[in-house]
């Protein structure tokens, strides 16, 4: 779990069986941290210096390497990292230049193992969607989202670290085709290369489940603000969260109204009225979740899909992940 003041963000480590902290830590807010990353037994982020560091779940920092930015072009997007599944390399990339207008963007993306020496896996130029940003790291591909200028705006679920998502080959780096399925966020995407993603089908919008044996489009057409995508790891559950606006206009508030649970294939499901947004799994049937009503804002819970039980783990504002019980 985390939360954000000024300059830091402080870590919690929390007990699933007890929510106790088991152990806090202090990041910098720097664009390196603004998704730090939970891969398999640790937590990963970067600290001062462009420091690759990581952590287990009792609390242990471990120095890796130091992140390297030659060309770095500053007050653009953020530097992005990913760690492959086998926790063994990592990948990184951020924006080196862009045309006045636009239309040529130039990046570098570099891949080195978590002890060893890095070398560059994608110089990106000359790019017209935009910068080759590292978001997730699957069985299959490195995923870079590929954003550009102009981005802005305001609503429920806004996150622009997944816009014009692209596979990249982690061996040689050669990028396949923009997805033409929108993804909410980085915790969209499955470590198994499954995801759950948006797109539209005669002008109404639907989930649509990628796996690796091929996709599913779910029937039921989304008729709310939604956002908050995720597939569970045995692709039988989506989950998404729900928003409407208080009013009419486009500079009216909206709040979260809820948690709507869908079976894969056959789109049925239920509506969970508690304000949440969902976050990361835990298992195939529960997730955590942050509230949003203003007696509970700012916290993070467990919730049982199942049965629908709830249990409040920590008073912060957004979820990582899940790592093991330390032995």
């Amino acid at each position: 779990m985390l939360t954000g003041s000024g300059n830091t963000i402080s870590v919690h480590l929390v007990s699933l069986a007890t929510a106790n902290v088991v152990a806090t830590l202090s990041i910098p807010a720097s664009g390196w941290n603004f998704q730090p990353h939970v891969t398999g037994s640790h937590l990963y982020f970067v600290d001062t210096g462009n420091v690759l560091k990581q952590v287990d779940a009792a609390g242990t920092v471990t120095t890796l390497l130091t992140l390297t930015t030659p060309n770095l072009l500053a007050n653009a997007a953020n530097p992005a990292f990913v760690i492959s599944p086998d926790e063994t390399r990592v990948a990184w990339g951020y924006p080196i230049s862009a045309s006045s207008n636009g239309n040529a963007y130039k990046s570098r993306v570099y891949v080195a193992p978590l002890n060893g020496t890095p070398h560059v896996l994608l110089n990106d130029t000359d790019d017209s969607h935009g910068w080759a940003l590292p978001f997730a790291w699957t069985a299959q591909s490195i995923w870079v989202a590929r954003p550009g200028f102009g981005l802005g705006g305001a609503g429920p679920f806004i996150d622009y670290s997944t816009i014009n998502s692209t596979p990249m080959d982690p061996a040689t780096g050669a990028l396949g085709p923009l997805s033409s399925c929108g993804l909410s966020d980085y915790l969209a995407m499955n470590v198994d290369g499954a995801y759950l993603c948006a797109t539209t089908m005669s002008a109404t919008v639907h989930l649509e489940v990628v796996t690796p044996n091929g996709s599913t489009t779910l029937p039921t057409a989304l008729n709310n603000q939604y956002g908050a995508y995720r597939l569970n790891p045995a692709h039988s559950t989506a989950v998404i969260g729900l928003a409407t606006t208080q009013g009419a206009g486009s500079q009216v508030p909206w709040i979260y109204t809820g948690i709507e649970v869908i079976q894969v294939p056959s789109g049925s499901g239920q509506t969970l009225s508690d304000a949440m947004i969902p976050g990361p799994w835990i298992d195939a049937t529960s997730l955590l979740a942050v509230h949003t009503t203003q007696a509970q804002a700012d916290s993070v819970y467990s919730i049982d899909l199942i049965t629908g039980a709830t249990q409040k783990l920590d008073g912060d504002n957004r979820a990582i992940g899940v790592l093991p019980s330390p032995t």
